[in-house]
């Protein structure tokens, strides 16, 4: 396997690295990221720190992979009821219908 610094060579674009600190309550650690030069001009045209750019979405993408999580749980929990459910809906039909 070819190292980073060779690879690099044959993709054919610089790339600009960026130190990040996550901050979570108390604890922080500083990450490495090595971002593409067009990367890097988009977070410079919106005006914001690269450090501060980069926590935003790391963050999103944890809350946005949180949100996946969770609507994979409940469909899990709404397939295993199901049959329960329908079993529940079909013993109550003749009494909704008499409430109209």
């Amino acid at each position: 396997m070819s190292s980073l610094r060779e690879r690099r060579g044959q993709i054919g674009f610089v790339r600009k690295e960026i130190l990040c600190k996550f901050e979570k309550k108390t604890h922080m650690k500083t990450i490495k990221l090595i971002l593409p030069d067009p990367a890097i001009a988009y977070i410079k045209s919106v005006r914001k720190k690269e450090e501060i750019f980069a926590k935003e979405a790391v963050e999103e993408k944890i809350a946005r992979e949180q949100r996946s999580n969770l609507k994979d749980l409940l469909k899990e929990g709404y397939q295993a009821t199901s049959k329960e459910d329908l079993e529940i809906s079909n013993d109550f039909q003749y009494a909704d219908s008499q409430l109209s």
